[in-house]
């Protein structure tokens, strides 16, 4: 069992203030962090600063090495093709593109799904570069079940009970269908695409799909479903111990506790015994460990994410991130949007 292994975060999210982000990002190092992905998230409520905040982060923090993956803009104020947007990103630094379009609640203000042909030239042109990308998919099953869903689940608006939502399928025929277009995609599905109620579907999406990768992120849940099947799912973990990364969703709204239980339990999920136990983060329900052999441990840990990712990050344009944080500025004054100017400042200030 790797209890304290070197590991790479595929999945985490950064937020100013940067000191607390920084409390986490030290956090991640102690336990054996040497490298993570900062996802950016840019509608709803995280707003449009933060493709920003993660590029200020990636070129500021030197104790581990971060990649940024940027998230599209779909503010009226920025009238941009995808395909450009992207570009841009890619531009200033970016690593990767995150595409959280198909999480229900996001879906619906987005107002289209990943497969339109709005964003054809886009992934056409993330195909031909390879560029790797994370997508959100759907949401746990149950969510679409008020009754069997945690309150906390509840509170943040993500029962799906209601007509305005998809069925839970559709979203993932959303980004299947995507695939059928764009076979080659270099895509990771974040928390397993929540396809941990099917296995079969995810043993057809490695074996048609050939740069599709899943990372094991919880939602908690999933961990639920890998234990009601511990050796079918050892069988698929073992022989597609190059399509699974690791990843924990830290993000600087969590305590330094939070955060180390995160990845106790992503930890034990692939190294502990097939015994039932509390997960770490969520101890009101129970998981059980796959007892992974060593070889896949370290791939899923670390090795995997610098495949997938890069080997080294890519350097941050910092000139044209400046050129952009003042045109995101310029929006943010126009809308009187306090905290999105206090971040432009920030980085303005310190870059």
């Amino acid at each position: 069992m790797l209890t304290y292994p070197p590991a790479a975060d595929s999945h985490v999210h950064a937020f100013y203030p940067k000191d607390d982000m920084y409390r986490i990002l030290d956090e991640m190092v102690s336990f054996g962090i040497t490298d993570a992905a900062l996802l950016a998230i840019t509608y709803l409520d995280a707003k449009i600063d933060n493709n920003i905040i993660c590029l200020h982060y990636k070129q500021d923090y030197k104790r581990m090495c971060l990649r940024v993956f940027g998230g599209l803009y779909y503010d009226k104020d920025i009238q941009m093709p995808f395909k450009d947007q992207a570009e841009l990103l890619l531009e200033m630094g970016c690593d990767g593109i995150k595409f959280l379009e198909m999480k229900p609640t996001y879906n619906l203000h987005v107002g289209r799904s990943l497969d339109d042909a709005i964003y054809d030239d886009m992934f056409d042109m993330l195909e031909s570069r390879g560029i790797p990308m994370i997508c959100h998919v759907a949401d746990p099953a149950v969510f679409w079940h008020k009754d069997l869903m945690a309150p906390h689940a509840v509170a943040l608006g993500w029962c799906y009970e209601f007509d305005r939502y998809k069925p839970q399928q559709e979203y993932f025929n959303c980004v299947l269908r995507r695939l059928d277009k764009n076979p080659t995609l270099r895509w990771s599905f974040a928390h397993f695409g929540y396809f941990t109620e099917q296995l079969d579907t995810c043993w057809k999406i490695v074996e048609k799909y050939p740069n599709v990768m899943f990372d094991t992120t919880p939602g908690w849940e999933i961990y639920v479903d890998f234990a009601k099947n511990i050796p079918a799912w050892q069988e698929f973990f073992t022989k597609n111990n190059r399509r699974i990364m690791y990843g924990t969703d830290t993000s600087n709204q969590w305590s330094n506790e939070y955060v180390r239980n995160l990845n106790k339990s992503g930890v034990a999920l692939l190294s502990a015994s097939p015994a039932e136990f509390p997960i770490p983060h969520f101890p009101e329900a129970n998981m059980r460990g796959l007892a992974l052999d060593e070889t896949s441990q370290k791939r899923i840990l670390r090795e995997n994410f610098l495949s997938f990712a890069g080997a080294a990050p890519k350097n941050v344009n910092l000139p044209l991130l400046k050129e952009h944080a003042q045109f995101i500025r310029s929006i943010a004054e126009k809308n009187a949007d306090a905290s999105c100017l206090a971040s432009i400042y920030e980085f303005l200030e310190h870059a």
